[in-house]
């Protein structure tokens, strides 16, 4: 498998089953709808990427660097093993955070799970 890098930097590696999920979306022109006839009229002007990242359990300090390289970042760049077997590198930026917790497990403070959507530019 491939590494995942946000801004360059290797992050710890995603869950298991669905830790990347890649999503296409078809960008439209600005004149796009429907038509007097009920007829979709408009150009597709691009498709671009929105990729899933979720992780299970995390030190502490795994997910320090999770939030560092994700938050207050505007745009940078994501890479991540894509569904056709090859490592892609997009620009683009972060949407929101998520992170679950629980306060002690074996005497430490453990995140349970992080996610975090990358949107292509």
């Amino acid at each position: 498998m491939y590494a995942v890098q946000f801004g360059g930097v290797d992050m710890p590696p995603p869950k298991v089953n669905g830790g990347v999920v890649e999503t296409y979306e078809e960008i439209w022109s600005a004149n796009t709808g429907r038509n007097a006839a009920g007829s979709m009229v408009g150009t597709r002007v691009a498709t671009k990427a929105k990729i899933k990242f979720s992780w299970n359990a995390l030190s502490w300090w795994d997910a320090a660097k999770i939030k560092q390289a994700v938050c207050g970042k505007g745009f940078t760049t994501c890479t991540y093993p894509s569904v056709d077997g090859s490592s892609h590198t997009i620009t683009g930026y972060f949407s929101a955070l998520n992170v679950s917790q629980y306060s002690w497990q074996d005497g430490k403070r453990w995140a349970t799970a992080m996610s975090v959507n990358f949107i292509e530019k």
